[in-house]
């Protein structure tokens, strides 16, 4: 009897010790060649390549995972809980690439908001405004987002484009909680409300913000509305034009409080709120970029920097004067 007993615990010894060195050549033969993080939502983890593959995880954006092996276009991987497993390559990024991302984020961080912005449509956020540049975050439709900057790049030609022909785009640097890249502009839209939007006349706003509240309250507030547009992609500046929208009690609908046009206008563009003004940087006659600095005196609009010269194509607009306010006028 004791020895039919020992002798199974014998046996029970050898297959653990068996177990544990196959754990050990597992481990061995299939050491860690880089490390890579998923840069999409929702991705499966298979078992194994061929006709038949099941699931064994589903993988999140940002997860780490270690990268043990490649076959063609997939990487055998392991996750942070020991699973392994099979992946698309294009759903990873390298270390390089998600470190390069986090320098972009603290570069983000630092800057101004220039407008909220939604979505389009499912939008890939690049390491740089480049459509061949490393995507890794992915905007949902629909979903929020600051602009801090803008930048242009030429557009991939499109069929029959003549070959002497270059055609630009315009994009975003972009960044909310959870995300930071650059999006193409034509696929974000700024936030502005809708009462306003249709005074856009066809060009494309590039930065708004409140300036003040406004009558009501809720969903009824009126404020007071500052943005800047554009009417062209691939320009060597950020916007053309500047306009003030106030609400005007009695004819009920908005109206222009301040508008200048043609400028050659460069972020950043901010707003102040005591006393509430903002300022943006255009270019003067002389091609310098010089602050210009206003305040909001209930419906109008008062510069207070210095008087300059602003640049506008081949002419010259003397800034050193209040403009007429335009009250009224669409």
């Amino acid at each position: 009897m004791i020895e039919t007993v020992i002798r199974r615990l014998e046996i029970l010894t050898l297959i653990a010790v068996l177990g544990c060195a196959a754990a050990c050549h597992r481990e061995r033969a299939e050491p860690s060649i880089g490390v890579g993080y998923v840069s999409s939502n929702s991705i499966n983890l298979r078992d194994r390549l061929g006709a038949t593959q099941y699931t064994v995880a589903t993988l999140k954006q940002g997860q780490r995972l270690e990268i043990i092996g490649r076959q063609h276009h997939w990487l055998h991987v392991r996750t942070t809980s020991k699973q392994e497993g099979w992946i698309e390559e294009r759903h990873i990024v390298t270390q390089e690439i998600f470190d390069r991302f986090e320098k972009v984020r603290q570069a983000a961080s630092a800057l101004p908001s220039e407008g909220t912005a939604k979505a389009r449509r499912d939008l890939n956020l690049h390491l740089d405004p480049d459509r061949k540049s490393p995507a890794y975050y992915t905007l949902k439709e629909d979903e929020s987002c600051d602009v801090v900057k803008r930048a242009f790049s030429e557009r991939p030609p499109r069929p029959k484009q003549p070959p002497d022909k270059k055609e630009y785009e315009d994009w975003f640097l972009v960044r909310n909680p959870t995300a930071v890249g650059w999006g193409l502009a034509g696929n974000l839209d700024m936030a502005v409300p809708d009462d306003v939007l249709q005074y856009a006349e066809g060009k494309r706003v590039v930065a708004w913000f409140i300036l003040a509240s406004g009558p009501g309250e809720g969903e009824e507030a009126k404020p007071t509305i500052l943005w800047a547009t554009t009417s062209a992609m691939g320009l060597p500046h950020d916007f053309e034009t500047v306009r003030v929208f106030s609400w005007g009690s009695r004819k009920k609908h908005y109206e222009t409080s301040y508008i200048e046009s043609n400028l050659r206008g460069y972020y950043p563009m901010e707003v102040t709120k005591d006393p509430p003004g903002f300022s943006y940087f255009a270019e003067n006659k002389a091609g310098e970029r010089v602050q210009y600095r206003f305040e909001l005196q209930g419906n109008r609009v008062k510069r207070v920097s210095a008087p300059q010269t602003l640049a506008r194509g081949k002419k010259a607009l003397e800034h050193g004067k209040t403009r007429k306010n335009t009250h009224g006028k669409r």
